[in-house]
């Protein structure tokens, strides 16, 4: 199945934002995460979720340019 950066990738750039962590082990804890050795803690700085999308970038080999939400979560308000 082809996604769409393989349909259209080479017409328009696409980007991701990292935004607040969706399954935190801190908060609401998922089976897949915890299969997976996927268990971080819902960032209280920038630093820590910076830390936590340069892991994303490096262990799952995620090559679309990132860019982060600050902790405001101004983004992710945006696009709800």
């Amino acid at each position: 199945m082809k996604t769409l950066r393989d349909r259209y990738g080479d017409q328009l750039r696409f980007l991701a934002i990292y935004i607040r962590e969706a399954h935190a082990d801190d908060e609401w804890n998922l089976t897949a995460n915890q299969e997976d050795n996927v268990l971080v803690t819902q960032p209280t700085t920038l630093e820590q979720r910076l830390s936590l999308a340069n892991r994303l970038v490096h262990e799952f080999d995620y090559d679309i340019p990132l860019l982060i939400d600050p902790l405001d979560n101004r983004a992710s308000e945006a696009y709800a």
